[in-house]
């Protein structure tokens, strides 16, 4: 029986590792990074991160104080490039996070919002040129 308020799961010990990752596994894990940034770049239409960040980025205020989105907002350039660089921020932003500043969960999100919204601001308001 499990004592109340406990999970059943708890008995077998933590599910996430207490031990900090080491220099094999931040290897591991810039490795990965540029698997998924090249496997981003093919498909982008898949890419759910690259939409969400594009989108919270291409609001804009219509009269009469609703949300519309912006024209444009995913186009053939700006999205793949996206896809491309926010898997890249991962490795470096745990880094960051875990051994520098010693922070736990929530602090990892809002650093990767802090990092990712502004540069899918740039890229979405440049006006880009194919010659």
């Amino acid at each position: 029986m499990v004592a109340r308020g406990q999970h059943r799961l708890q008995r077998h010990g933590p599910l996430v590792r207490d031990k900090p990752m080491d220099w094999r596994g931040y290897l591991i894990f810039g490795i990965c990074s540029l698997l998924v940034a090249f496997i981003g770049c093919v498909a982008w239409p898949l890419n759910l991160v690259t939409i969400a960040l594009q989108f919270l980025v291409n609001l804009e205020w219509a009269p009469g104080g609703h949300l519309t989105l912006a024209r444009n907002w995913i186009s053939p350039i700006n999205t793949p490039l996206v896809s491309l660089v926010w898997p890249l921020t991962l490795a470096p932003l745990h880094w960051l996070t875990y051994r520098v500043l010693k922070r736990r969960r929530w602090a990892f999100l809002g650093l990767f919002l802090l990092v990712n919204l502004p540069f899918a601001a740039w890229v979405s308001w440049q006006r880009w040129t194919i010659y």
